[in-house]
């Protein structure tokens, strides 16, 4: 999960590391939430793991404008991410799952509007 964070924030803007390879560790990413949370007797590990990351993933999720629909479509599937993290680590006042959530879903519209809809817009993290 850490190369997954990595590779997603791209921090260092390396030109190697595309929207595409960058949607690619957003899908293991997904796909580790998904199986952990399958039973919940205690704080499955992808959470516990990606806690420290938040701020991180969330400043990424910001950094990510209106440009190509690759982009949305990354955006939309980060916001789907940041709602279950938010669920464990979001203040409550702030209400930020729900804020995400509907942020994704805005940008999933947005996708089917540009007539490219993205093949994840039904498979959001269980939502």
């Amino acid at each position: 999960l850490e190369t997954c964070v990595t590779t997603l924030v791209n921090a260092a803007n390396e030109a190697s590391v595309t929207t595409a390879i960058r949607n690619n560790a957003l899908d293991v990413m997904v796909n580790e939430l998904r199986t952990a949370t399958a039973s919940m007797t205690s704080v499955p590990k992808p959470l516990k793991f990606l806690r420290p990351h938040f701020a991180l993933l969330k400043s990424c999720y910001d950094a990510i404008g209106d440009c190509d629909n690759e982009l949305i479509e990354l955006r939309a599937r980060l916001s789907d991410v940041l709602a279950v993290l938010a669920m464990t680590m979001g203040k409550p006042e702030e209400r930020e799952s729900l804020k995400f959530k509907l942020a994704g879903v805005k940008d999933y519209a947005l996708l089917r509007d540009r007539k490219s809809p993205s093949k994840h817009a039904d498979d959001n993290l269980g939502s």
